[in-house]
């Protein structure tokens, strides 16, 4: 059996260190993350009803700037979000809840800085540039009411600024 990973991608470190925050936090809802490389959507692997909200984090986005000419470098970091869990009826008892859940993810992650020494370039204090929504929307109305399932997806990119590359 090969030696588990210690050494990851620039947006791979990203996604491993956010599903074990998200692990690690406490929300109004109990949520299960797990970095992954492909989304999840068959009804099997959607958690039920009473389940933790499965969240599946996403390396999704690099992108790499030079400062000048002194080799420093303004790197960005994305990871998308997908937030799922299938609901009871019409939903209107559990969409409040998971839309209140997934307002308590932004609000940590754009409040911590993400560090991590497990990344090709490691870097510390990276924090949130931006949050957008899927292309669904806020989350996918027609699979709400097409297969009862509570589907959202977040991309969150990370700035780690000045980091330096070897010349």
């Amino acid at each position: 059996m090969a030696d588990p990973q210690t050494i990851f991608g620039q947006a791979d470190a990203a996604a491993v260190e956010l599903a074990e925050a998200l692990n690690d936090a406490t929300f109004s809802l109990e949520v299960s993350a797990t970095r992954t490389f492909v989304r999840r959507i068959e009804i099997g692997d959607v958690p039920a009803v009473g389940e933790a909200v499965g969240i599946q984090v996403i390396p999704t986005y690099e992108q790499t700037d030079s400062v000048g000419l002194s080799g420093q470098y303004d790197d960005l970091y994305g990871v998308t979000l997908v937030i799922q869990q299938q609901v009871a009826g019409d939903g209107e008892t559990q969409v409040p809840l998971l839309l209140r859940l997934r307002s308590e993810i932004i609000e940590l992650l754009c409040g911590t800085t993400l560090t991590t020494t497990a990344a090709v370039h490691g870097y510390a204090r990276a924090r949130v540039q931006s949050v957008r929504h899927g292309q669904e929307g806020l989350y996918d109305l027609a699979r709400l009411e097409s297969e009862n399932v509570f589907y959202s997806a977040l991309t969150i990119v990370y700035k780690a600024a000045a980091l330096r590359r070897n010349q």
